[in-house]
């Protein structure tokens, strides 16, 4: 995968169109309740910052193969919300891109901490937060529905 661009801004400065990209790229790929996944509206009106892994096809034509969020909850902790990588790309490192340019994009904020929650049974995202340096920190119990449960992962930033 040759990804020619991680952009990092506040998701409402990106625009309408990219945001509905964006939007309907989290529908195709992103295996959870709709409840989960963003709209193009509920991105224009947050407080999220995206980061948007793209990968070139050449003849001038890109796609996102990658997309993140995460919300400043304090001037110190980031929360990264939703990660989701296309179905085709998983498993190249791209959610580990993502997630590396997040950490040096929030230190730049003065950020020094990183939290997000992880389900048990989607076992790629907890496996990805603890090969970068994130320590469980705790187990939410049927966190959106009985029975789904979420690991609490941070990492300190040095």
């Amino acid at each position: 995968i040759f990804i020619v661009e991680l952009i990092c801004k506040k998701a409402k400065t990106l625009g309408k169109q990219r945001l509905q990209e964006i939007a309907d790229f989290i529908e195709l790929h992103y295996d959870a309740p709709d409840y989960l996944k963003p709209s193009a509206d509920d991105l224009i009106t947050s407080n999220l910052h995206a980061i948007v892994a793209i990968k070139d096809l050449g003849a001038g034509q890109v796609v996102p193969v990658g997309v993140s969020f995460f919300e400043l909850i304090t001037p110190n902790l980031v929360k990264t919300r939703t990660t989701v990588v296309h179905t085709k790309h998983r498993g190249q490192g791209i959610g580990s891109n993502i997630k590396k340019f997040m950490e040096s994009e929030v230190k730049k904020m003065g950020v020094t901490k990183v939290a997000t929650n992880s389900y048990v049974d989607n076992l790629p995202s907890p496996i990805v937060n603890l090969k970068h340096g994130y320590l469980v920190e705790g187990l939410l119990r049927d966190h959106d529905e009985v029975g789904k449960h979420e690991y609490i992962l941070s990492k300190v930033l040095v």
